[in-house]
């Protein structure tokens, strides 16, 4: 098998593909048989969201049922071997959106790469959170629809994080999906 770990170099990872309806969650040794759980963006706003005009943050109602949620069904996965260590998180323009983020909200200049905690992943969401989706995309004008679902990502980044401590967090301008093949997984 062909996996991510030919184009970025890892070794043990765990891919999550967080898309509108659904996240995908799949990992080393376990690349063809990836677990896909009905919470992606779109339908946890549609579920546990009233109003849909303002982007959801830390510390809501929202949020926590959010959170609790993906927790709940991240908690039904099969054991991940603890030599996974790198949470790989793609969609078409996810490294775009943490770089841009990253230089305005934690004044990191490098490109990201890695090293983002559960703290980084919160300081990003209360800059969304809260605040109607037009507010939002100042933080990454490039794509205002990828903008719009983005805190809702974060509840769920922040979900796993909260289950298990990845020592590096690899965002890819691409899918990681197991339907990707001719992106990651051969």
């Amino acid at each position: 098998h062909r996996s991510v770990r030919t184009i970025e170099a890892i070794e043990n990872f765990v891919a999550l593909d967080v898309g509108g309806g659904s996240v995908q969650v799949s990992w080393s040794g376990n690349v063809g048989d990836s677990l896909s759980f009905e919470l992606g963006t779109y339908a946890l706003e549609h579920k546990y969201q009233d109003d849909r005009a303002i982007a959801v943050g830390p510390g809501s109602v929202a949020w926590d049922q959010m959170v609790n949620a993906v927790k709940d069904a991240c908690l039904s996965l099969p054991h991940v071997p603890p030599e996974c260590d790198t949470l790989v998180v793609g969609s078409n323009i996810m490294k775009d959106f943490f770089d841009a983020v990253s230089r305005k909200l934690l004044a990191s200049e490098r490109p990201h790469d890695g090293g983002m905690d559960q703290k980084d992943i919160l300081t990003i969401a209360s800059a969304l959170g809260g605040k109607r989706y037009q507010d939002c995309y100042v933080l990454f004008p490039q794509a205002e629809g990828f903008t719009h679902g983005a805190a809702t990502m974060l509840s769920v980044l922040f979900a796993v994080l909260q289950i298990r401590q990845f020592p590096r967090l690899l965002p890819l301008n691409a899918p990681v999906r197991n339907d990707s093949r001719p992106l990651l997984f051969d």
